[in-house]
């Protein structure tokens, strides 16, 4: 179904939404506005009720999670959790050896690297510089989109826009951007975040997550877009609440963030034809957003053998490059048997500090990979017997 096309109307209150980005606080607001603008105050009001704004599911939900990991870890290879420090550290020790851990932040990095890690413009440039494929990219300013639409004008197909530096988790980050108005609406929702933007040409296929510890790869997820199930008389809008009552009842199990409508779940059901009041029919599966941080477990799988040789080492060159020691390495494939650059996949991020609990997260929990156990071993100087095998982690295990 066609998008309909931008009214005089549109275009007034997008002017007016831009001129409040002059200043910080009307950054912080205008993209609020846009989204009031685009979903109607009945959902703006459930959101704020419903504490959706926030991030997590729950308050407390994700330090809650990843104390049970960790808790987990510890106790499979003999260690202890010796203190819960202010603001949630945990001191964890084994004989002699003591680390320290707050959620998925471990001491293996330093905060150089950290930093860097976290540059998306610079990291695409030094991976560039060592032959791995990034997303053709372009930055631009949040207060001048000028290359940022010469950009989009001469990319065929949609594109993506985050900022630049700064943010991590897909935070501020919108996808299906095809039109000059798109782009106008997601450089403001990035803006909040950073100066400077990126514009990506968006890459088709599955996301896939290597998780590395210095230079030895030890698990691998793939996470599909965000969906939810029809069933003939829920709207869209509806389906999303439920399965967020849905997260919030498994206490951070079934995901730590909700699914939230943003611009990107605006963008992606526009393209489809839909809208938040759309029924979609019994069984169908509807595509809600296209960034995959807040997918469904059921969107979610281990892909340990599913990746080639050359993805793999291209994801370690990446690795090496930037001298992350514990890394999450982001790449998009539409076929992971062949290399990237056969198939025009990307790594789209290096993180610092990636999201340990994804790869717990997961439909086929009986193949999971308890990560955290590894990397504790390795914090504390243990040998383990043998390497962290798959194991079941069930509902309960991550629960507060």
């Amino acid at each position: 179904m066609e998008r309909r096309g931008v009214t005089a109307r549109d275009t007034v209150a997008l002017r007016a939404l831009q001129a409040l980005t002059a200043t910080q606080r009307g950054r912080d607001l205008a993209p609020r506005l846009d989204l009031l603008r685009g979903t109607g105050v009945r959902h703006v009001v459930h959101r704020m009720r419903h504490g959706l704004h926030r991030g997590e599911i729950a308050p407390g939900v994700k330090h809650a999670v990843y104390r049970r990991i960790w808790s987990d870890a510890a106790a499979a290879l003999g260690a202890d959790i010796l203190e819960e420090l202010p603001g949630g550290i945990l001191e964890i020790g084994h004989g002699p050896a003591r680390t320290r851990v707050f959620e998925q932040t471990v001491a293996l990095d330093d905060a150089v690297t950290l930093r860097l890690a976290i540059d998306k413009r610079t990291v695409h440039q030094l991976l560039l510089r060592a032959r791995v494929p990034v997303p053709v990219h372009r930055d631009f300013t949040r207060d001048d989109p000028a290359r940022g639409l010469e950009f989009l004008a001469r990319e065929p197909g949609p594109c993506v826009v985050k900022a630049a530096t700064g943010t991590g988790g897909g935070d501020g980050t919108t996808c299906g951007v095809r039109t000059a108005e798109d782009l106008t609406r997601a450089a403001m929702r990035a803006g909040r975040r950073s100066d400077t933007l990126l514009i990506e040409r968006q890459a088709r296929g599955s996301v896939y997550r290597l998780l590395f510890l210095d230079d030895r790869l030890l698990d691998v997820v793939c996470q599909s877009s965000p969906t939810v199930d029809g069933d003939g008389t829920s709207t869209v809008e509806e389906l999303i609440r439920a399965e967020n009552r849905r997260r919030a009842r498994a206490g951070g199990a079934d995901g730590i963030y909700p699914l939230r409508v943003d611009l990107d779940c605006l963008l992606t059901l526009s393209h489809a034809g839909l809208a938040l009041g759309s029924v979609p029919a019994a069984g169908a599966r509807c595509t809600v957003k296209i960034a995959t941080n807040e997918a469904r477990v059921e969107d979610c799988r281990t892909a340990r053998d599913e990746l080639c040789d050359a993805i793999v080492e291209d994801a370690h060159t990446a690795v090496r490059t930037l001298g992350v020691r514990l890394a999450g390495v982001d790449l998009v494939t539409a076929d992971p048997s062949r290399p990237l650059r056969e198939t025009g996949g990307v790594i789209n991020e290096v993180n610092g500090t990636p999201a340990l609990h994804r790869h717990y997260q997961v439909s086929d929990r009986q193949n999971l990979m308890p990560v955290a156990e590894p990397v504790l071993a390795y914090l504390l100087g243990i040998e383990p017997d043998e390497p962290a095998a798959p194991a079941r982690f069930s509902s309960s295990r991550v629960r507060a």
